[in-house]
């Protein structure tokens, strides 16, 4: 049991939508360029913010609210606590029911520890019961804080992307453990296949989690150092992938990639603040 830390101040997990615009347009006038080149990028604005809000619709609000609903129960909390056995029928019966309603693949509570007191089955009958994932930031970051949080990771027992979205269970202002929720990237997946220009859903550390060109899958976008990459790799946040760099720094206003040249335009979704989804 952890009292909130209201000074605490957990790293914010966000990942970026990097909506790459090819912008060839050779005009005479400068006027008619620079005309042209505001329109332009006003409907790549409204482009990627309808994206946006697709993103922040199927990746984290839903099971947001679907867990803080049942953080709330009576036997979350005593299950939590550890007076209740692991994997008791109201605690299973209420997470199961979270599932459906999320269409999260796997829903688990973890204790204090963050070793895992109850879990939906999967895969005709296995579980994470019994297992610790005290390591994930999507447990540190919560258990310290009190907010919830939001990740974004290769399983480590499925060896899936999943969205990770994870809020406390509160009882008199102490952390008693997490609810979890682990979703599929099939909705995330969809949403950037329908685009036509290249489209990547970028973690903080510029590492490519969802994309419509699958080459680019856990590519770097920008340069990281080294003592980054050993962090990363120690959270075993996207496995043993080796994260080699796409070649082409994402953060700068003008970019080539694959011998073409591209404008990259970003907005944060699915941030932890959840007051302000959308930056």
């Amino acid at each position: 049991m952890r009292n909130i830390n209201n000074n605490y101040k957990p790293y914010q997990w966000r990942l970026w939508l990097i909506f790459i615009a090819i912008f060839a347009i050779s005009i005479a006038a400068v006027f008619e360029h620079s005309h042209s080149k505001y329109k332009h990028n006003q409907a790549v604005s409204s482009n990627i913010t309808s994206l946006a809000d697709q993103l922040n619709a199927v990746g984290f609000n839903r099971a947001r609210q679907d867990l803080f609903g049942i953080s709330k129960m009576p036997g979350i909390i005593s299950t939590a606590r550890g007076d209740n056995l692991a994997d008791n029928p109201e605690v299973l019966a209420a997470i199961t029911a979270a599932s459906f309603t999320s269409e999260a693949n796997i829903i688990y509570l973890l204790n204090a520890s963050g070793t895992t007191v109850a879990c939906t089955p999967f895969d005709d009958g296995k579980t994470f019961t019994g297992n610790n994932y005290a390591f994930r930031p999507y447990f540190s970051n919560v258990i310290n804080s009190g907010e919830p949080a939001f990740y974004a990771a290769l399983g480590v027992t499925t060896n899936l992307r999943g969205i990770y979205v994870s809020v406390p269970v509160i009882n008199e202002q102490e952390v008693l453990g997490v609810l979890v929720a682990k979703l599929p990237l099939t909705e995330i997946d969809r949403c950037l296949n329908n685009r036509s220009c290249p489209v990547a859903l970028v973690s903080p550390d510029g590492v490519v989690f969802a994309s419509n060109q699958k080459e680019w899958l856990f590519k770097t976008v920008w340069p990281i150092t080294q003592e980054k990459r050993n962090e990363i790799l120690a959270t075993k946040q996207f496995a043993d992938e080796p994260l080699e760099p796409l070649g082409s720094d994402f953060l700068q206003a003008s970019l080539v990639v694959d011998g073409k040249n591209y404008e990259a335009i970003s907005v944060e979704v699915m941030t932890n603040n959840h007051n302000h989804p959308i930056v």
